[in-house]
Formats: C-alpha cells, sequence, structure tokens
C-alpha cells in the first residue's frame, strides 16, 4: 500500500474537482487547490470558493483568487494554461465567465466564456450551457446563472489567441438526428479534447421518466464537422482518450436495458425494480452479462469497439480513470462498498496486472449525494506522483503519493 501525504492545510475543507485535469504546473512546483468553509451540503448562490496554491518545495499554502462559481465535483475547472498562469471560472452578474491569473505579475485577465476543456496546446476553450446543467444535473453546474430552456447552443469554442468565438454544436442537430425529442430535459457535458487537438467527444445527456439518465458519446473534429455518436446504449461515463484514433470509456455494450426502458408498459411496471437496483447496486454477473458493462476502446473512425481492462470486476468498474504518457499504466479507483471502502489503484495494461494501491474510506452517507467527495485520482505531470481528493480524516483534503518505485518495479 501506498502512504498518502496530505497536500492541504490540516483541518481546511480542500479540494480540487474533476480527474481529467493535473492540479500540478509543469515543473511541479505548485499545486492549485479551491478551499470552502461548506461541508455536509450543497453550495449556496455566492458562496465564495477560495483559490489557491500549495508551494510544494515549503508546503506552504498561498490564496490568490475568489470564485463564487464552482461546484464540488468539478470545482471551478481551474487548470494550468502554462507553469505561471492557470484559469479558473467565474462571473460577472448573470453571465459565467472565466479568468486567467498569472502568478508572476499577480494580475487577472477575464475572458468572456466560462471554460469547460481546453486544448493541450492551450489556445482552444470549449464551453457549455452551466446554467442548464445545473437545471438538470446540480452537483456539475453552477447557481447564479440564467436558465433558457429555448437556449440551442450545445457546444461553443473560443479561441483564446483571436478571440474569436462559435458555436460547433447545436441541440436543433440532436432533434433532427432523433436523439432528443420535444419535451425531454437535456443537456452536454464531459468535453475531451484528443491529444492532437482535431477531435472532441463529449456527452448529450437526457433525463428518463423512471428517473434514470440517457447518455450518448459523440465524437466531431474541433471545428463541428462531423458530428456522429459512437455510443447509443444509454450508459456512457467517465472516459478518456488512448490515442488520436482511439478513445476509451466505461459504457455498455448491449441495448437490452435501454431497450425496456424506452417500453411504456414495460417501463411501468419494472419502474419500481429499476429504482431499486439503482439504490442497491447491480450484481457483478448482470452488469457484465446482462448489460455488457466494461472497460471500452472505440475507434473514432471505424467504430469498431473491444473492451480492456478485463480483470476488473464490472461492479468495480466506472470509476474515473486516465492513462499515463506510455499508455502501459491506467490510474483508475472504484465505487464504494457497503462500508463505505473503495480501492484506488493502478493497472498495467501489457499484462493485466492490476495493483491496490490504497482502500479510501468516505462516508456512505454522502456518496449518494452532489456533494459526494470522489478521489478523482490525476497524475503529475512526469507520471511520478497521483493526487487525490478525500474525506477520510474527517474534512475534504488533497493527498499526494509517490508511485514511481511501483512503475519501476514491474517487469516489462
Amino acid at each position: 500500500m501506498i502512504e498518502l501525504k496530505r497536500a492541504t492545510p490540516e483541518g481546511h475543507h480542500c479540494f480540487f474537482g474533476y480527474y481529467d485535469k493535473s492540479p500540478w504546473n509543469l515543473s511541479k512546483e505548485y499545486l492549485l487547490f479551491g478551499e470552502t468553509t461548506v461541508y455536509g451540503r450543497q453550495p449556496r448562490e455566492n458562496e465564495p470558493l477560495s483559490i489557491g496554491v500549495v508551494h510544494l518545495n515549503t508546503n506552504k499554502a498561498e490564496k490568490l483568487a475568489v470564485t463564487p462559481t464552482w461546484n464540488f465535483q468539478q470545482g471551478c475547472m481551474m487548470q494550468w494554461l502554462d507553469d505561471e498562469c492557470f484559469i479558473y471560472n467565474s462571473c460577472v452578474g448573470k453571465d459565467f465567465v472565466s479568468k486567467i491569473f498569472d502568478l508572476k505579475t499577480r494580475k487577472h485577465m477575464s475572458v468572456p466564456k466560462p471554460v469547460y476543456a481546453i486544448s493541450h496546446d492551450k489556445s482552444i476553450i470549449m464551453t457549455v450551457d452551466f446554467a442548464r446543467i445545473q437545471q438538470y444535473r446540480q452537483g456539475y453546474g453552477y447557481l447564479g446563472g440564467e436558465f433558457d430552456p429555448n437556449r440551442d447552443v450545445a457546444i461553443e469554442s473560443l479561441n483564446l489567441r483571436t478571440g474569436i468565438s462559435q458555436t460547433l454544436v447545436s441541440f436543433t442537430q440532436f432533434f433532427e438526428l432523433g436523439y432528443l425529442k420535444l419535451g425531454q430535459s437535456y443537456w452536454v457535458d464531459h468535453i475531451l479534447f484528443s491529444p492532437d487537438d482535431s477531435h472532441i467527444t463529449f456527452l448529450l445527456r437526457n433525463l428518463m421518466d423512471d428517473g434514470g439518465c440517457c447518455s450518448r458519446l459523440f465524437c466531431c473534429a474541433v471545428n463541428g464537422q462531423n458530428l456522429r455518436c459512437l455510443l447509443d446504449t444509454g450508459m456512457a461515463s467517465h472516459a478518456d482518450w488512448f490515442d488520436n484514433e482511439h478513445f476509451c470509456i466505461w459504457g455498455r455494450r448491449q441495448n437490452t436495458v435501454r431497450h425496456l426502458q424506452s417500453n411504456r408498459l414495460i417501463r411501468s411496471v419494472l419502474k419500481p425494480m429499476i429504482q431499486l437496483v439503482r439504490r442497491t447496486g447491480v450484481p457483478n454477473v448482470v452488469r457484465a452479462g446482462l448489460y455488457g458493462d466494461a472497460f471500452l476502446k472505440i475507434n473514432i473512425h471505424s467504430g469498431k469497439i473491444s473492451p480492456f481492462a478485463t480483470h476488473i470486476p464490472a461492479n468495480e468498474g466506472g470509476g474515473h480513470f486516465t492513462f499515463d504518457k506510455s499508455k502501459k499504466w491506467m490510474l483508475n479507483d472504484t465505487s464504494i462498498n457497503s462500508q463505505g471502502n473503495r480501492w484506488l489503484m493502478l493497472y498495467y495494461l501489457p499484462s493485466d496486472n492490476r495493483i491496490n494501491l490504497a482502500s479510501i474510506y468516505t462516508p456512505v452517507a454522502i456518496h449518494n449525494t452532489a456533494f459526494r467527495c470522489d478521489l478523482h485520482p490525476r497524475w503529475s505531470p512526469d507520471n511520478q506522483e497521483i493526487c487525490i481528493d478525500s474525506v477520510h480524516e474527517g474534512y475534504r483534503a488533497m493527498y499526494i503519493a509517490d508511485i514511481s518505485q511501483i512503475i519501476r518495479d514491474v517487469p516489462l
């Protein structure tokens, strides 16, 4: 088991956010964090999140900015633009924006759109309607914005170098393609750039009558062209790009469940059972066999789908995962068990070897809430360390672990 070292101040509720971004700057001199006094509930409108950095050479924390625009799952989307500048979301009145902070000059620069994802070359922002997300999926949107149910923009881009913004994808396109119907509640989230910044993937989601959520995986060119659905079984979750042609996701291969949910008569009969299953969980044999839930590698051009990381049971899949630069290692976590414990693991893809790093406790009472604390494991820029958010000491904090020895000791 690894040693987890707390990086943020003792007793302070600190966290970073999502697993697809790194809190380290490239030189590993600073670690970004957010700090709040809110615990055990959702943040209220205008409650602030302090943004700061931990100076890793001295372990001292420094607060640099404040934003009212944040949530517990993805924070305020703060991420590094270079070794000294980072971007985060904020608001001006009812309008969501983003701000860039320069550690060297200690100055802010405003950007007229909020950031959801940013290209690897740090030139293009992708943004979504955070007020729409807040309306339909609390814990991932922001309070304080104006929700317009008729707004047609699904994804918008902004070029940081030219200042030009444009609509890439509209909801009208999904209606025309038959993926959405009038009267549904829908939104887009989880945008990810391909390694070469030529494509993006994202999830189109809509609420269902039985209380569930239908998720479809889409891909398009970075200019919005060649929009296509890569997975249409109703369940698509955490994901990462493997290379420029292959996208990996925890998803469902079978359409059985979606077909049952689409039949009104069957749905009315099965609704109590479906809701019970969502509360209590699905046995591994059902998830793997009937549902077909698995780690899936998808060729974005041919659509070919193949499973990977098959030695992780289906009832332990669905965690947050990312690959290292070599694409040999996958960093992953699981959902909690009935006692509140979950595994943090490394998975060596060439030999399908799972290495459990730590069993980490999360109170069961908060796990199914919008203010839960998922581990959201992340790699350091050199892939020698990992960082997680956790509440196992009784408050939110960020922890770092050195995994360099584990990686060196695995036979090649």
